[in-house]
């Protein structure tokens, strides 16, 4: 086999499988001679097949079914070469380890080896090999990797492509023959024809597209004679000035009005987009119309410029009159033509016009050259958002402060400072674009047909016989460029920079003209020649880190500190000399000034109010080398400021100015930094006895419990009251402070709610929600959160408690009562450290509806320690819930048996069939024990009442807890009877008698079980077999009402 040829339709777009194979490309074994020699012939004819075609065709094509290749030019005439079909596939395989190998129908008939040069061990082909990156070299036939041999070759003398042409979208724009170093190229004709305009608009007039044409009307002026040409200067001690430049090239009055009419591009979208348009073959038609008109716009709109289309926007440069746009009821409207030629002598050419968009003038009107740096002083613009403008008189520069300096021994380029204020108006509405003042950046103004020129304005100061601006340099200012220069004796400008030339003050005239020279606008400035310009900036003075207290913190600088880079920076030898020299800038108060970086990092600007921090001030009377300069004292509200800044750190800039002028010598900044750090302290020591975790685990747990007083002789609960010490070593929390903050230390923190610092309990914001008998109870408190002594108000977590300063006489910190649905229920002595249960409705509520060994009924008591100026140190471990316990538990006992027909009714002690217990797991009766049976009366037990109508059943199918006994029948009664078996509605019970610990006997029980009385039981109906009752009981003691249950079996009628 000698040749091959390759289709790049096919081989372009190979892409690799799981097994690293891809399918390549057809070859000519079968007559090969034939085939190579058709090749030959198109690769010898690719020339003439451009030269017959033509640049532009309708299609290029290959088809393997039939072997052919097919081009059809403009003229939709064909050309086609057959070439073969039916040709075997080659194919390339690539495995992990990187061999390469080429087959032919399956067999392999060259191979090489691919390094895999950024995963030489990735185990798996898709993660190892890019099929992206294999190539053939069309010329050899070589194949490539990542532009590596690979060792295969593709056997033949060279390759055939075709290949697609696109655009940025991806759509088809041509075709590109290649046969080994020979290529011909041909464009889509379809593609390339203009087939239509369509007018961009941003802007539409009454629901009408349109175009907004700006055009420039100003007035020049004329230079006249002055009457005045001399002033005093702005500084302290007046210096006449006067002016020697013919008052004629400064004195600018009068106005001619004039305009010009600049070129606005006007985007058009290409139809279609990648159509070729020339701007000889563009022109725009136009019209004035009222309602109905035929007459040319006498705006005269003309095709004056044009640039490349992109992305199918071709942008159009339009020129009009613009005064003589129409406007009010009548309209200047125009639309844009193409021409577009014919590809050959028998066609004509077309025209291709765009749809019509009203033209609309806009009026822009030069007002002033100004500054584009807001820390420039000179003439204040009307718009206060602006910078300042220029002063347009000579008088206005000299008689104020210069408002630039520029180095002895270097130069300043005005034309970066500059720009054009101009107002712009719709005519005859507005448009988004109107304004006053808007700004032209330097350059801008040259659409408009304007431009800058610079000159110097002579004039001498005081006794001086040679102008200040003879300093600088005559022909670097016709640029814009001022460059200091020395004068000699003669008073003759030299090509050389020194430092005789500080101080002085060159006078800059700034004009703007018309295309014809005329003056527009003039603004003059005036220049300091200064030794130093920029600002000087000493290295960081670090005062390092102070902890945060009650305090002031003052950060004290020494001259031995400051006094080298000072001296450096000033360029003197001695603090005598620099004293002569700067002076420390301060204000009426003797305060130093603060500064700050300006938004773009470049220069010094005075330090907003929010940016400064602290006091700073220079000890005069300090003399000596070593002595105190500087004292930077900080409040505990700055302190913490800082604190909140990134890394916890401030930087100020306190500068030393000029005795002698501002300008002349520059000021020096000082950069003075501090840290602040803040303690954290956790809350320590429990005893590990008294806390608990979920669940009735003792023993250094996360809660503890809160419980009535101990049973004692004739004592009683009437006071739930709980001392928040007694659950920590030593009766009182400790709080670990880090060492040397003075403000926190363990001392102070001893002192419980004390004046000047301490510790003090108070329920935290997060309180709990409980729902009882179906009602929701949320627990709350009276704040939320704590104030900050800089504003603010924050949670008080301990994240918060750091990162800001936190009062503890306000806020979440006084929080000493606890709220259920708004009513009082528990109280905090913040002096004691006692919290006080409340004695209400909702209280005992909440207090009874859960035994003391599943209580879920509690509040979230915070713990705070504070510094003497009432500022709370951050802690961890510092609230915890505190639960309530029920004082008594009623259990209903099992075994409880009614028997049906008994005689006179069945009934059943209620007092044995409950078990009593205390918060302690003290039952008051344990089997024949009877020794704590006067805790009845010590928990002050005073009624029973049984809920006859709530008992529950499960007669006939019916469920205990859901089936009411009267829902199945009205033969059954249940009743609460006295000892005596007399009906009660409920058992009164006055045990005060027994309030004794020699009161536990077996004989005080049994009055107990006789005051309690009895629940009867009686069948008025028929035979019954066994169920079961649940009836509920209420005991009403000191502390409310425990509601319980008892389960109680009906044997079946006797005798059935």
């Amino acid at each position: 086999m000698n040749k091959k040829f390759l289709s790049v339709v096919v081989f372009g777009a190979l892409l690799a499988s799981s097994a690293g194979t891809f399918t390549s490309c057809k070859d000519y074994d079968d007559d090969i001679d034939a085939v190579n020699g058709r090749i030959d012939e198109l690769a010898k004819s690719l020339s003439d097949l451009q030269a017959k075609v033509g640049s532009f065709v309708k299609s290029v094509t290959y088809d393997p079914a039939t072997g052919k290749l097919t081009v059809v030019d403009g003229e939709n005439n064909s050309v086609s070469y057959t070439i073969g079909q039916n040709l075997p596939t080659y194919s390339i395989s690539v495995d992990k380890e990187g061999k390469i190998s080429l087959l032919k129908d399956g067999e392999v008939v060259s191979s090489g080896t691919i390094t895999f040069p950024d995963a030489p061990t990735t185990p798996t082909i898709p993660d190892a090999f890019d099929p992206s990156k294999l190539t053939v070299d069309a010329a050899t036939g070589k194949v490539m990797y990542d532009g590596k041999e690979t060792g295969v070759t593709i056997p033949g003398d060279g390759v055939l492509s075709i290949e697609d042409k696109k655009n940025a979208e991806g759509v088809v724009i041509g075709y590109t023959i290649k046969y080994k170093d020979q290529a011909v190229t041909f464009a889509l004709n379809d593609v390339l024809t203009l087939k239509g305009l369509v007018f961009k608009s941003d802007l539409f007039v009454d629901g009408i597209e349109a175009i907004e044409y700006p055009y420039l009307d100003y007035t020049y002026k004329a230079g006249s004679t002055a009457a005045t040409t001399q002033w005093e200067d702005e500084q302290a001690e007046k210096v006449l000035c006067k002016v020697i430049t013919d008052s004629k090239e400064w004195n600018y009055t009068g106005g001619t009005g004039a305009q010009y009419n600049p070129i606005e591009y006007i985007n058009y979208h290409l139809n279609p987009s990648s159509a070729k348009v020339s701007k000889e073959d563009l022109s725009f038609v136009s019209r004035d119309v009222e309602v109905i008109s035929s007459r040319a716009s006498v705006a005269l709109p003309e095709v004056a410029d044009m640039k490349p289309a992109d992305e199918g926007i071709l942008p159009v440069g339009l020129r009009a009159i613009g005064k003589d746009i129409k406007q009010g009821g009548e309209g200047s409207i125009l639309a844009l033509q193409a021409i577009v030629k014919a590809k050959s002598d028998a066609q004509a050419d077309t025209t291709v016009t765009s749809d019509y968009a009203l033209l609309y003038a806009s009026k822009v009107t030069p007002q002033a050259i100004a500054f584009n740096d807001a820390t420039l002083a000179a003439e204040d613009c009307q718009e206060s958002a602006n910078p300042d403008e220029l002063f347009k008189t000579v008088e206005g520069a000299i008689t104020h402060a210069p408002t630039l300096t520029v180095a002895y021994n270097s130069s300043i380029d005005l034309k970066e400072l500059l720009t054009i204020h101009y107002n712009r108006e719709g005519q005859p509405e507005a448009t988004k674009n109107d304004g006053t003042h808007k700004v032209w950046a330097y350059g801008d103004e040259a659409k408009y047909g304007l431009k800058y020129d610079f000159a110097f304005i002579q004039y001498t100061s005081g006794q001086n016989v040679t102008s200040d601006s003879k300093y600088a340099d005559a022909n670097t200012i016709k640029e814009g460029v001022l460059t200091p220069r020395i004068v000699n004796s003669a008073g003759e400008t030299l090509n050389e920079q020194g430092v005789s030339s500080v101080g002085k003050r060159p006078l800059v005239r700034v004009r703007v003209t018309d295309a014809d020279g005329r003056v527009v606008l003039a603004g003059f400035i005036k220049i300091e020649i200064a030794k130093q310009v920029n600002d000087i900036v000493t290295d960081i003075f670090n005062k390092g880190t102070h902890n945060f207290g009650c305090d002031e913190a003052d950060a004290i600088l020494t001259w031995s500190e400051i006094s080298y880079q000072l001296l450096e920076k000033a360029a003197v030898q001695s603090k005598d000399e620099f004293d002569a020299l700067y002076e420390f800038d301060v204000d009426d108060s003797g305060v130093a000034k603060q500064f700050a970086k300006s938004a773009d990092g470049k220069s010094f600007v005075p330090a907003a109010i929010a940016q400064v921090i602290g006091v700073v001030k220079e000890k005069a009377d300090e003399t000596g080398t070593t002595n105190t300069v500087l004292h930077w004292t900080l409040t505990n509200e700055e302190q913490s400021d800082i604190y909140e800044m990134a890394g916890h750190t401030a930087t100020i800039y306190v500068r030393y100015v000029s005795k002698l002028n501002t300008t002349s010598h520059a000021p020096i900044y000082m950069p003075l930094k501090i840290t602040v750090a803040k303690p954290q302290g956790t809350v320590v020591t429990k005893l590990t006895n008294y806390w608990y975790s979920d669940g009735d685990v003792a023993k250094d747990g996360q809660n503890t419990r809160m419980n009535v007083p101990y049973p004692k002789d004739n004592g009683n609960t009437n006071d739930y009251i709980v001392d928040l010490n007694q659950v920590w070593e030593k009766g009182m929390p400790t709080f670990t402070p880090p060492a040397n903050f003075a403000s926190y230390t363990d001392v102070i923190f001893a002192n419980q709610n004390g004046a000047a610092g301490g510790y003090k309990y108070y329920f935290d914001a997060d309180q709990n929600v409980l729902t009882v008998d179906g009602t929701k109870y949320t627990l709350s408190v009276d704040n939320a959160t704590a104030p900050c002594i800089t504003g603010g108000s924050y949670k008080a977590t301990a994240q918060n408690m750091i990162d800001h300063a936190l009062k503890v006489e306000a806020g979440v910190f006084t929080n000493t009562k606890l709220y259920a649905n708004g009513t009082v229920i528990a109280t905090i002595d913040q002096n004691t450290g006692k919290i006080t249960y409340e004695n209400n409705d909702i209280s005992k509520k909440l207090l009874n509806a859960y035994s003391h060994s599943a209580a879920k009924h509690f509040a979230k008591i915070g713990i705070c320690a504070y510094s003497p100026c009432g500022i709370a140190m951050s802690l961890t471990n510092n609230t915890y819930n505190a639960y309530f316990l029920r004082p008594i538990d009623a259990v209903g006992t099992d075994g409880g048996e009614f028997v049906d027909a008994h005689a006179n009714g069945s009934t059943l002690d209620i007092a044995k069939l409950f078990n009593f217990q205390d918060w302690r797991n003290v039952k008051f009766v344990d089997g024949t024990d009877y020794s704590n049976s006067w805790l009845y009366a010590f928990y002050g037990l005073n009624k029973v009442e049984v809920k006859i109508a709530d008992a529950t059943t499960t007669l006939s199918g019916g469920k205990l807890g859901e089936t009411l006994l009267s829902s199945k029948t009205d033969k059954i009664e249940l009743t609460q009877t006295d000892k005596d078996g007399n009906a009660v509605a409920s058992a009164t019970l006055n045990l005060s008698s027994y309030n004794t610990e020699a009161s536990g006997t077996q004989a005080t029980y049994d009055a107990i079980v006789a005051a309690m009385g009895k629940i009867k039981y009686v069948n008025n109906g028929n035979n019954v077999q066994t169920f079961e009752l649940r009836i509920p009981v209420e005991f009403t003691y000191t502390w409310g009402t425990v509601k319980t249950t008892v389960d109680c079996t009906v044997k079946s009628t006797m005798g059935n």
